[in-house]
């Protein structure tokens, strides 16, 4: 994971301090429990680097990032305050807005395992931007009335932030949707132009086929309201 260093803050715990603490135990405990997320053995190799080198290192989030992620990553956010306020019971210091960062980037590093958070976050921001604008609508307003569509603009971010450029695709079933779908075929066109623009990587056909569908299904809730 990708962290800036930093001098302004001074560790969590001391060594002694964290040696008789539970947190470590609990936090992770907590974690492995919750069964929300994936990879413990990431999780808890950035924890404790967390908890004992706070002063070291900052998170490569900011808080203007704050309302996508909580838009995309709700779970693992608000499982991140959990975590602090456990934190906090033990902790030789208060923390801070960037330990809320840094946890929250572990969160979603272990969770993914990816450890360009960033950039992540900041693809999705852009994907949501770009298709909020094409369809007149909010991601907030795509997660209530089409979480899958919503969960699919998530994991296009994703692999287009891991440079994954496939060009396979169903020939048929492209030509079906283009002629079926023309408008909804046009906006996903649009998005796949203005994607390798931003991303240089070029849409499969097969995405472009799913993107009709969400598009088509999205175009149709509005008229339906």
């Amino acid at each position: 994971m990708t962290t800036c260093k930093s001098s302004k803050t001074t560790s969590l715990f001391t060594t002694a301090t964290l040696n008789d603490s539970p947190v470590f135990e609990l936090v992770s405990a907590y974690y492995k429990e919750s069964r929300l997320f994936r990879s413990d053995f990431y999780f808890e190799e950035a924890f404790y680097d967390f908890l004992t080198t706070a002063s070291e290192a900052t998170s490569t989030l900011s808080e203007r990032q704050f309302p996508i992620i909580h838009l995309f990553f709700e779970a693992e956010y608000l499982f991140t305050q959990q975590i602090v306020y456990i934190i906090g019971t033990y902790s030789d210091r208060p923390l801070t807005t960037h330990d809320f960062l840094q946890l929250l980037e572990i969160i979603i590093y272990s969770n993914w395992q990816f450890p360009y958070v960033n950039r992540f976050v900041d693809a999705l921001d852009y994907l949501a931007k770009i298709i909020g604008q094409q369809l007149k609508t909010s991601p907030a307003s795509l997660k209530k009335t089409q979480p899958s569509f919503f969960r699919h603009i998530q994991f296009l971010a994703f692999r287009l932030v891991q440079n994954e450029n496939t060009s396979s695709g169903n020939n048929e079933l492209y030509d079906f949707v283009q002629k079926k779908y023309p408008l909804a075929f046009e906006h996903a066109d649009k998005l796949r132009t203005i994607i390798k623009r931003a991303f240089d990587i070029q849409l499969s056909e097969s995405e472009v086929v799913f993107l009709t569908l969400h598009i088509k299904r999205a175009l149709a809730n509005q008229v339906d309201k």
